[in-house]
């Protein structure tokens, strides 16, 4: 049986590309799509933002709207919400999903401490999943993992991230996830050996509570791209990860779309908590 679905922020970047991705998938079955307000495609057709011939044809007979009313979402009774709003955007759609007991697939970056801390307590309290994704990309996990791992035998180590130009949050949440991994090896990184002194204020990057550092970039042309500098006496070790288009993403979604209901009631982040459940 297939798994019904609805996106929130379809009618952004990276919800078109879900409807891609998603309506003409075997496995599940789009019933909703959530628009941001004041953004094109409120009230037009859904099959309006595909753009892949199969997804084309499997919404050609569809009569679904976009929708900037999440109670409109709520009675099609999707059994995941799939989030692709920014982490800045209003999150009530995602507490509104938890508290009627819909398991939250979220993939925006950049979401904040207390935002995260609601998500958690909400999916306890109706007993739910919510498993938040700073990345789909299997590749950029495996760079976090493996960064995570060596953090531990060097003493000095600096984050570059560089994304397109329209990324508005920085550090990426990438970034984020992996200093995180990284300081919980270690607590005390980049230890001063001088005086530093920018002549130019943030020359030196963001500096996490551990001492880690991450300098981030946002360039035209660029998807995603990051590197982990690990450094000691006589040798240093580099661990670098860039998608080059998107598609790279669709592996970690559709695993993460199959695999949250099988999670346990609470906040995951991280597609690690995916792999680690299939493994």
């Amino acid at each position: 049986m297939k798994i019904r679905l609805a996106i929130a922020g379809v009618n952004g970047r990276m919800g078109r590309a879900a409807v891609d991705l998603l309506a003409s998938h075997p496995d599940f079955e789009l019933i909703g799509g959530l628009g941001s307000s004041g953004r094109p495609y409120i009230g037009k057709p859904i099959s309006d933002l595909a753009t892949s011939p199969q997804s084309i044809a499997a919404l050609s007979h569809s009569n679904l709207l976009v929708t900037d009313d999440m109670q409109a979402i709520l009675s099609a009774r999707p059994q995941i919400l799939y989030d692709v709003t920014t982490g800045t955007a209003d999150p009530e759609h995602r507490y509104l999903a938890l508290s009627h007991k819909i398991p939250v697939v979220c993939g925006a970056s950049g979401l904040s401490f207390d935002v995260l801390a609601k998500l958690d307590a909400l999916a306890q309290q109706y007993g739910v999943p919510c498993l938040v994704v700073p990345n789909f990309s299997i590749g950029a996990v495996l760079m976090m993992q493996f960064a995570a791992r060596a953090a531990k035998y060097f003493d000095d180590a600096e984050i570059l991230e560089i994304h397109h130009a329209r990324k508005a949050d920085a550090p990426s949440g990438t970034a984020k996830h992996t200093l995180q991994a990284m300081a919980a090896q270690a607590t005390a990184f980049n230890k001063p050996r001088v005086q530093e002194h920018e002549t130019m204020a943030g020359a030196r990057g963001a500096r996490h509570e551990s001492g880690l550092r991450v300098h981030s970039m946002r360039l035209p042309g660029k998807i995603s791209h990051q590197e982990v500098f690990l450094a000691q006496d006589g040798e240093m070790l580099t661990i670098r990860h860039e998608s080059f288009n998107t598609t790279c993403f669709d592996r970690g979604i559709i695993l993460s779309l199959h695999n949250v209901l099988g999670l346990q009631a609470g906040l995951h982040t991280g597609l690690d908590a995916i792999l680690d459940h299939k493994g």
